[in-house]
C-alpha cells in the first residue's frame, strides 16, 4: 500500500505538470510547491477518487499555477501562497463545482472565481469559498459569481481582499466578517448578503427577492426591515468597522438592520423597565 501511494505521489509531482489537462483525482493530500506552467486554456482538475475519497491540494510557498483550477465533488483546494493565473493576463479562473471547497489564506488569484455547486455530477451540491487572506482579482474589472448553476453556494470573507465585484445568483449566500471588497455587491434571485464587518468599496445592489442583513450599531436608519428604496447606509458594523455605503433595493428585495448583541441587550432591558413601570 505504501509503494502504491508513493507511485501516485510521483505521478502527481512530476508527470502531471507536463500534461495539457492536469488531474488530481486519487484522493489524499498533495502539496504543490513548484510552478505548474500551462497554456492559459488549460485547467487543473481537483476531484474525488473513483471510490469517492476527497482530494486535497495545497498550494504553498514556491508553487504557482499559470492556468485555471476546477474543484469538483467534495474535494478541496487550499491556497497559502503563490498565484493562480498569469500577471496582467486576467486568466486565473477558479471554478468550484458540486460541494467543492476553496480555502484561501494568501497569494493572488488573477481574475475570476465562479461558484457553480451542483452543475456537475451532484445535483444537490453547494460549493464554498472561504477567504482568510490574500487577494482575489488582479484588477477592478474582475468579478466573483456565485450560484451560476442554479445552486446554493457560499462565500465567507474573514480577511483578505476582493479587488472587483461580487454577484450572487439564485440562493447563494455571502457572509462578510472582515476584509474588503473593492467593487459592487449585487444579489439576484433569493441571494442573501450578511454584513458584520469589513469594507465594501462599491454599492450594495439588491434585486428580485434577495435580502441584505446588516448587523451593528449607530445606523442612520432605525433597526428593522426596509424595501423599495435607495440611500447611503452609515454606522458601525459588528466588528467595529465603519460603514458608509450606497444601497439600492429593487423588486421585492429587503434590507434588515440588526443591533449588535450589546445594543440588543440594552434595548431588551429598556423594554423590561418600561413594562415594569406600567405595572
Amino acid at each position: 500500500m505504501k509503494k502504491t501511494m508513493f507511485v501516485l505521489m510521483l505521478v502527481c509531482c512530476f508527470a502531471l505538470p507536463r500534461a495539457e489537462a492536469l488531474l488530481y483525482d486519487y484522493g489524499g493530500v498533495y502539496e504543490v510547491d513548484f510552478p505548474i506552467v500551462e497554456h492559459s486554456n488549460s485547467t487543473v482538475y481537483i476531484r474525488d477518487s473513483v471510490s469517492g475519497v476527497p482530494t486535497i491540494v495545497n498550494l504553498v510557498s514556491g508553487g504557482s499555477i499559470s492556468c485555471s483550477v476546477a474543484v469538483q465533488d467534495t474535494s478541496e483546494f487550499n491556497m497559502y501562497a503563490g498565484m493562480v493565473g498569469r500577471p496582467g493576463q486576467n486568466n486565473g479562473v477558479v471554478f468550484l463545482y458540486d460541494s467543492g471547497k476553496f480555502n484561501m489564506y494568501g497569494g493572488l488569484v488573477g481574475a475570476t472565481v465562479y461558484l457553480r455547486g451542483g452543475e456537475w455530477l451532484v445535483a444537490s451540491g453547494g460549493s464554498e469559498f472561504n477567504l482568510y487572506g490574500g487577494t482575489v482579482g488582479e484588477s477592478s474589472f474582475s468579478e466573483m459569481r456565485l450560484g451560476e448553476g442554479g445552486s446554493s453556494d457560499e462565500f465567507n470573507v474573514y480577511g483578505g481582499s476582493v479587488t472587483g465585484a461580487i454577484w450572487l445568483l439564485h440562493t447563494s449566500e455571502f457572509n462578510m466578517y472582515n476584509g474588503s471588497v473593492g467593487g459592487n455587491v449585487k444579489a439576484n434571485g433569493t441571494g442573501s448578503v450578511y454584513l458584520r464587518g469589513g469594507a465594501v468599496g462599491g454599492d450594495l445592489l439588491m434585486w428580485d427577492n434577495s435580502s441584505l442583513i446588516v448587523e451593528g450599531s449607530g445606523f442612520n436608519y432605525p433597526y428593522g426591515t426596509y424595501t423599495s428604496m435607495m440611500g447611503i447606509l452609515t454606522g458601525t458594523l459588528l466588528n467595529g468597522d465603519l460603514i458608509c455605503t450606497p444601497f439600492e433595493l429593487h423588486g421585492y428585495s429587503t434590507m434588515t438592520l440588526i443591533p449588535e448583541p450589546a445594543t440588543l441587550t440594552l434595548l431588551c432591558v429598556g423594554v423590561l423597565c418600561a413594562i415594569r413601570r406600567k405595572r
